[in-house]
C-alpha cells in the first residue's frame, strides 16, 4: 500500500485549519440547506485523515501479520474509498445544497464504500472509535480506533432531506 505522499498532505492543510473551527457538523436544528453543505465541504478533511489514518495500521499490521489475500481486499477497498471521497468532494464542490441529487448520490457511495472499508479493518483490530474519543489511539488489545469522519454525518442528514425536484413522498 502506498503511504500518503507530502503533497497530499499540504493539499488538505488548509482544511484541516478550518475544520477544526468547526464546533459540529450538518443535522442542527436551524441549519439550512446551504449551511450544512458547507459542513460537509469541511468534513471532507475529516474523512482524508480517517482514511490515511487506516492505511497506516492496516501497512503496520500486514509488516508484522502478513496475508497477501487479505491485504489485498482491503488495498481496494482504500482505493474505493479514496475515489468514493474524491467524487464526493467534486459534488461538493459544484452544489449549492446539500440538497442536490448528485450530492446525494455521491455522499451515500462514500458512505458506502467507507462501511465496507470498516467491515474489512474491523478483522485485523481497527474499529470506528466511540463517541468518547476524539482522536486515532490505540485502546485495549491493540485495537486502533478510528473516530468516525464527520461527513458521515453529513450523509445522514442529505439521506433524510428529499432532493431538489424530487417528487413528494406518497402517503
Amino acid at each position: 500500500m502506498t503511504n500518503m505522499n507530502r503533497r497530499s498532505v499540504l493539499s488538505i492543510a488548509p482544511l484541516l485549519a478550518i475544520a477544526a473551527t468547526v464546533p459540529g457538523l450538518a443535522g442542527c436544528p436551524g441549519q439550512t440547506p446551504a449551511m450544512i453543505l458547507s459542513d460537509a465541504e469541511m468534513g471532507v478533511a475529516d474523512a482524508q485523515i480517517a482514511i490515511a489514518t487506516i492505511n497506516t495500521g492496516v501497512e503496520a499490521y500486514f509488516a508484522v501479520k502478513p496475508n497477501p489475500a487479505l491485504e489485498t481486499q482491503i488495498e481496494n477497498a482504500v482505493t474505493d474509498t479514496q475515489a468514493a471521497l474524491r467524487l464526493a468532494t467534486t459534488a461538493l464542490g459544484g452544489a449549492t445544497s446539500i440538497t442536490d441529487g448528485n450530492v446525494q448520490a455521491a455522499l451515500t457511495a462514500f458512505g458506502n464504500a467507507y462501511a465496507a472499508l470498516m467491515a474489512l479493518v474491523s478483522q485485523i483490530g481497527i474499529q470506528t472509535a466511540p463517541a468518547s474519543i476524539g482522536k486515532a489511539n490505540r485502546g485495549p488489545n491493540g485495537v486502533l480506533y478510528v473516530p468516525a469522519p464527520r461527513l458521515l454525518s453529513a450523509i445522514k442528514t442529505a439521506v433524510a432531506t428529499p432532493p431538489v425536484g424530487a417528487a413528494p413522498a406518497a402517503k
